[in-house]
């Protein structure tokens, strides 16, 4: 069993010791002891090229040098909701580790985001099923494995330093991490969005609590690279162990990211979260509005636009037109998908502007050659404050650099809000915007942003993607 979720008779026949012997009418606790200083440490070997030093699966090899081999990591997995047991997950810019100790509560030495040094020297290393392990010795028995760091060593090679150190999380694909044990990801913490459970799945628990025979639940995960691809098993699974604090919390039927520890089972890929606030699945599911069917009169999901982050949209017929080159809409990526950005945030005080009110007018649309035409598209909203995106139409505009001479009216359209702190999961569908009482053979459609820093900063960020267009 993996050393994340294995369990110990004699760990749990301590507990319900301490239980018969815990039911005096008066209880007096001692003190905890006063944290020393954190220590300052130089590392001389990076996580990476320690775990360089491993490869063989299944071997288990001594670190054996003339002088001290130190690295540093900050805790990104401790075991304060059961999901790891006897087990701390450090990382640094290189790479990251699963360090095995022979302790419980060690969240109250070695929470996340303390900083640690281990003097590696006479320690050993080896690999669970190709997931890379720092541990203390061999266990002897028919097939030898790795032990974990003992309780009268581990103040000798593990030493404390400072809290309250941030690892932001990478984000990346599914398709991005690799199976192998030298995987720059794993042991990593990791961010994949536009991600949900199975449809079948979301009437679970993230595991079942008290279960000690399987001691863990897994789940396959499925992954939308946008909104108009359709759902995909993302050849991916979250793992938890039943023995975890939130075993028995529903799994959310939403769609957005997981931030998690990647690790792996021989050439499965499994992800491990520190508790259940790490799955953020509260937008729509990808691929929950199919696009209309019918004769395309417009379909544009912005992959040919150039995205450097500040080279406005130049597309064939559309109109790119805001007060700035930074303000008007600019093509951007993220996990491979490209999609158009809005936003009035300048971080000069010179480009505040005090109005901002920025265009993207599609190509001529000939309406007089269909019927009941449909307009979808998805958004996103990112530190919404205030600032607004509309839909319009027009039938008199001719396609010049100042639409506000021509007359434009507003289309009812669901349009991503109330994400105040980073952005939504994913994008929100606009729902089936009906076009079928416009007519004429040169309409266009606009999406106006407006915002600016008078006399309030209104700098919400809006994306956009897949607009299409489609009529009978």
């Amino acid at each position: 069993m993996n050393n994340f979720f294995k369990t110990s008779l004699s760990a749990i026949m301590f507990v319900v010791a301490v239980a018969a012997v815990g039911t005096s009418c008066k209880k007096k606790f001692d003190a905890p002891p006063a944290e020393a200083p954190a220590v300052s440490m130089t590392a001389n070997t990076t996580i990476a090229q320690l775990k360089a030093r491993h490869t063989v699966s299944g071997a288990i090899d001594k670190i054996d040098s003339g002088s001290d081999i130190i690295i540093r990591g900050i805790v990104i997995g401790d075991d304060r909701s059961g999901n790891l047991y006897k087990t701390i997950v450090i990382q640094d810019t290189t790479g990251g580790m699963a360090v095995l100790i022979n302790g419980t509560n060690l969240y109250t030495s070695y929470p996340i985001g303390r900083e640690v040094f281990i003097k590696c020297n006479n320690l050993y290393l080896s690999d669970y099923s190709n997931q890379i392990q720092l541990g203390g010795g061999i266990q002897a028995g028919s097939a030898p494995a790795l032990a974990d760091i003992s309780t009268s060593t581990i103040n000798n090679v593990i030493f404390k330093g400072t809290f309250n150190n941030v690892v932001t999380p990478k984000d990346v694909t599914p398709a991005q991490l690799g199976t192998s044990m030298q995987d720059k990801y794993q042991n990593t913490l990791i961010r994949i969005s536009n991600a949900q459970f199975r449809t079948a799945d979301t009437a679970s628990t993230y595991a079942s609590a008290g279960i000690i025979s399987p001691s863990a639940a897994s789940y396959d995960l499925e992954y939308c690279a946008n909104i108009s691809s359709p759902a995909g098993l993302a050849n991916i699974e979250l793992r938890t162990s039943n023995y975890s604090n939130f075993a028995a919390t529903a799994l959310p039927n939403g769609n957005g990211t997981i931030t998690a520890i990647y690790t792996l089972y021989r050439t499965f890929k499994q992800l491990t979260i520190r508790d259940a606030s790490d799955v953020k699945f509260t937008g729509p599911r990808c691929g929950f509005t199919p696009p209309p069917t019918g004769t395309v009169l417009l379909n544009e999901n912005f992959e040919s636009v150039t995205t450097t982050g500040t080279t406005p949209i130049a597309l064939a017929g559309w109109k790119n037109i805001g007060p700035t080159a930074g303000t008007s809409y600019l093509g951007k990526t993220f996990s491979g998908n490209k999609y158009a950005q809005v936003s009035a945030f300048n971080s000069t005080v010179s480009q505040q502007l005090p109005t901002v009110k920025s265009w993207l007018i599609t190509p001529v649309l000939n309406m007089n050659t269909t019927t009941n035409e449909k307009l979808t598209f998805g958004t996103i909203d990112g530190f919404n404050n205030g600032a607004t995106l509309k839909v319009y139409y027009s039938t008199d505009y001719t396609g010049g650099a100042d639409p506000t001479t021509s007359t434009w009216t507003q289309l009812t359209a669901t349009i991503a809000s109330g994400t105040t702190t980073g952005y939504a999961p994913a994008f929100v569908g606009s729902g089936n915007v009906s076009l079928g009482s416009i007519t004429g053979p040169a309409v266009y459609i606009a999406f106006v942003y407006e915002g600016g820093y008078s006399p309030s900063a209104k700098t919400t960020t809006y994306q956009i993607d897949n607009v299409l267009v489609v009529g009978d």
